[in-house]
């Protein structure tokens, strides 16, 4: 459910920002904070960051100033007051470490965090060894649990690690061609509507590689 907040929340804001001076489209901005209270119910960290990398790609495209100072904005909030910040999407956050105050030690990256998180840095560590014995195949498809006992809990990881670099440089080009042409369409369409998809499309590519890097969305249902 956070991956699908993430991938289609843009198409519902992206009319509203083509069409800021009509009141009727303003509608779509109580669809839009809908949506944001649905992801912070899903209490997922990466959906919460995924949904926040679309609804910026989605603002960027056509207000880019509106985007940095909303973003400025997020960052001192985050910073000096985050008790100013929703209390589900606060405390999501602060689980991610089980020891007040910790902080990241290179040496032992995994020091303070709880379980769950802990445990994708350690599978990560140890399917790198394997990307790097199987560069060019990979171990094989659907093998990545049966050898790790864990999800993957990174599509990028996991398609490295089953299938392969040359595989995960096909995937990384197959989103950033989909993104260049969606690219296309919001610079050159003369339809409104074909724009919109444009537009729409393109936030959406942003929003899939970033909730990939914590969930594998593309590869199969499993995981």
């Amino acid at each position: 459910l956070a991956a699908f907040f993430s991938y289609y929340t843009p198409f519902v804001l992206v009319p509203l920002l083509h069409h800021t001076r009509r009141l009727r489209y303003w509608t779509l901005a109580g669809a839009y904070f809908l949506c944001g209270w649905g992801m912070t119910r899903c209490i997922s960290r990466g959906g919460i960051i995924s949904f926040g990398a679309s609804s910026a790609a989605t603002l960027w495209t056509s207000h880019r100033r509106l985007t940095l100072a909303l973003g400025a904005a997020f960052l001192v909030v985050l910073l000096a007051a985050p008790s100013l910040l929703p209390g589900a999407l606060a405390s999501r956050f602060r689980s991610t470490w089980v020891q007040d105050g910790s902080t990241f030690d290179p040496a032992n990256p995994t020091k303070g965090l709880e379980p769950s998180a802990a445990g994708r840095l350690v599978v990560w560590r140890r399917a790198l060894d394997v990307i790097i014995a199987n560069p060019v195949f990979g171990i094989g498809y659907k093998t990545f649990t049966r050898t790790f006992g864990l999800d993957a809990h990174n599509e990028y990881v996991l398609v490295a690690t089953e299938a392969g670099i040359p595989a995960l440089l096909l995937l990384a080009w197959m989103l950033l061609r989909l993104a260049w042409a969606a690219r296309d369409i919001v610079r050159n369409a003369r339809d409104l509507r074909l724009r919109w998809l444009g537009h729409g499309v393109l936030a959406m590519v942003v929003g899939v590689m970033v909730a990939n890097l914590v969930a594998p969305k593309l590869t199969y249902a499993s995981t």
